[in-house]
């Protein structure tokens, strides 16, 4: 309803099969109808993300396109990776909570399109924490919202691994990282937007 420095995501943990292929994690992000999320599970209140970074932050990239919904290049994505005919996947989510149940009922159907059996698996607070915390977890359903204007928070954590390893994905690109603690250092601002739109893009 109103402009909100908050962003709800899907979390890959790229660290095993299938999701350790960059295009089986491709195929899922093209399979996903944002908008249709958006309508369904927020009843329209919210917009499409196009990169980590919440809409409006200080240094959010307006220039990305996203990943467009698009059935057809998922399929080709989804073909050449380790994975062709498809693959099954987990997606916890607080037990209880009706937008994950629903989040997730409605990303089992999308990504079925494609060959994507999405087990739902509701747990309790402490296991959906623990699964978090020591990354044993395969997809979940997290958030962020930034607590200082500055976006050095949000990219540590979500690119440096000493921080949470990258929002628990156990991704690492060597050139995000050196962007976010250059990007942390930089006094110039014109600078520190090149820097963080540099790292949206990666």
């Amino acid at each position: 309803e109103f402009p909100s420095p908050y962003i709800l995501f899907v979390t890959l943990n790229q660290r095993n099969p299938p999701l350790d292929d960059v295009n089986a994690r491709l195929a899922l992000n093209h399979a996903t109808d944002r908008a249709t999320l958006i309508d369904v599970v927020l009843f329209g209140a919210g917009t499409e993300a196009t990169t980590f970074m919440p809409r409006g932050a200080l240094f959010w990239n307006d220039e990305l396109p996203g990943f467009p919904y698009d059935v057809a290049v998922a399929k080709d994505f989804l073909a050449k990776s380790k994975t062709p005919d498809g693959f099954k996947v987990k997606f916890t989510f607080q037990g209880g909570d009706a937008e994950a149940t629903q989040l997730g009922t409605v990303l089992k159907d999308l990504w079925s399109q494609i060959g994507v059996d999405l087990e739902l698996e509701p747990v309790e607070q402490g296991v959906y924490s623990d699964a978090y915390d020591n990354a044993t977890f395969e997809t979940m359903y997290t958030g962020w919202t930034n607590d200082i204007i500055d976006p050095d928070e949000l990219v540590a954590y979500a690119i440096l691994p000493e921080s949470s390893q990258a929002f628990q994905t156990g991704w690492i690109n060597e050139e995000a990282q050196q962007l976010a603690r250059d990007g942390a250092a930089e006094p110039d601002p014109a600078l520190r937007d090149e820097m963080y739109r540099r790292i949206q893009e990666i």
